[in-house]
């Protein structure tokens, strides 16, 4: 019987949350280099006083993290499947609502 989820690997939350990550970092540089700003005021803030590189390390960083944090649970068994499923989910609908808002404020 096949597992759904296998111990050693990296699940796929894990892998759809960096795709999100990566996406934003790429849609967000081209708009920097175009001359246009960072909504997020923390990363504003990065970027306004490290410059680029220090923005790209702190977005993937902050990311990173996360998936870290979650991946360790789930590798070390210390909550439920279910739950870890839960907190990607959280995490990838939170990351594209503030994405989103981004692209299309006047909607919201």
């Amino acid at each position: 019987m096949k597992k759904i989820i296998w111990k050693e690997d990296l699940s796929l939350g894990a892998i759809i949350l960096f795709c999100i990550c990566a996406a934003d970092l790429i849609s967000t540089s081209i708009i920097l280099s175009l001359g246009g700003g960072e909504l997020n005021p923390l990363f504003n803030f990065i970027f306004n006083k490290g410059g680029i590189g220090l923005f790209v390390v702190a977005k993937l960083s902050s990311t990173l993290l996360c998936i870290f944090i979650i991946e360790l649970s789930r590798t070390k068994e210390l909550v439920s499947v279910k739950r870890i499923r839960n907190y990607y989910l959280g995490c990838i609908i939170l990351y594209l609502g503030i994405y989103a808002y981004g692209f299309f404020p006047q909607i919201v």
